[in-house]
């Protein structure tokens, strides 16, 4: 009788640690970076291409902690984990962060392909909850005006977040940033929000030296308010996607579009940029002159001279240009 009762004591401790070991002492052979959506847990050790003695350990410890469903997310899986921790790790959901900067291309459109590039939802999706959040829709004009609920920066998002969640996100930081105080200074130089955008993105293009945004606002008010064309060099940089052009050409120049500020009259319809909250404060906080021309120093340094005198400006850009040839500068 006590043979037996040592048989199965024996046994029971046999039993009980080969329960021990493909619980605990089963670990991940290689390290795994997996974007999934919900699934069921069974599905992993497939997804992963582990070993069976994986399976079966990653099933027991499922069973044990009662995980049936795997959330959404992006997933770093380090190897040697072992299977117990791993369930902890999926229990508590998507951890990582991506980081994905707003203003890596110009546009709307644009950043909503960088999102659709690194988090589970296609770029319609969130291109559609950004301009609802905005009150527009997915019109090449409702874009362009829901563009200013975007601020340039890199901001940290994981792998499951929704296009609502994230368009909530920007709409509530564009609320917070538009306070009575800036809503007011938007009114006293006679543009609405949207326009200040626009405006900001203009004044980031042409803008080297931020300690010359407020001059160089102020001079394309003073534009705006005489009714003279903007001449912004930005927006036909825009228009031909030439971004690092340095040289404008006459070509340029007579291309129709309403972003053509050579040839249309006032704002352009959109941002040219996706700009970053200081060139917004610089439109808001324009420095007051009467300047109405400027043109980039003959010195490659990025600086601008500034006057109001059209005369002198001609000159200025005379010189420029003859900078720019003797730079061998050709567009």
């Amino acid at each position: 009788m006590k043979k037996y009762i040592l048989y199965a004591i024996i046994t029971a401790l046999i039993l009980l640690l080969s329960i021990t070991y493909v619980a605990f002492g089963v670990s991940v052979g290689e390290t795994h970076v997996v974007k999934m959506e919900r699934m069921s847990s069974d599905s992993l050790p497939r997804l992963l291409n582990e070993s069976s003695l994986f399976e079966t350990s990653w099933n027991l410890c499922c069973s044990i902690r009662k995980l049936k469903t795997l959330k959404s997310g992006e997933y770093q899986i380090e190897q040697g984990i072992s299977t117990w921790d791993l369930v902890e790790l999926m229990r508590q959901g998507d951890q990582s962060s991506i980081l994905i900067r707003t203003d890596e291309t110009r546009t709307l459109e644009g950043f909503c392909e960088s999102l659709s590039g690194s988090l589970q939802f296609k770029k319609e999706e969130y291109l559609a909850a950004i301009c609802a959040a905005m009150g527009s829709d997915t019109s090449a004009a409702g874009m362009a005006k829901a563009t200013s609920v975007l601020f340039a920066n890199s901001f940290a998002f994981q792998y499951s977040d929704t296009p609502e969640e994230i368009a909530k996100r920007f709409k509530n930081m564009h609320d917070d940033y538009w306070n009575e105080e800036r809503r007011q200074k938007s009114n006293d130089i006679g543009l609405r929000m949207h326009e200040v955008y626009v405006l900001a993105s203009i004044v980031k293009g042409e803008c080297r030296h931020m300690e010359e945004a407020p001059k160089i606002a102020g001079l394309y008010l003073n534009r705006l308010k005489e009714g003279m064309l903007l001449q912004c060099d930005a927006t036909v940089q825009f228009i031909a996607e030439r971004n690092q052009a340095q040289r404008i050409l006459f070509d340029d120049l007579k291309v129709e579009s309403p972003y053509n500020t050579y040839k249309v009259q006032g704002l352009p319809p959109g941002p040219i940029y996706i700009v970053e909250k200081e060139y917004i404060d610089a439109v808001l906080n324009p420095s007051v002159h009467r300047y109405l021309y400027m043109c980039a120093k003959d010195d490659g340094s990025g600086w601008h001279l500034f006057t109001d005198n059209f005369a002198v400006h001609g000159r200025n850009a005379m010189a420029y240009r003859r900078y720019m040839d003797k730079m061998n500068i050709k567009q």
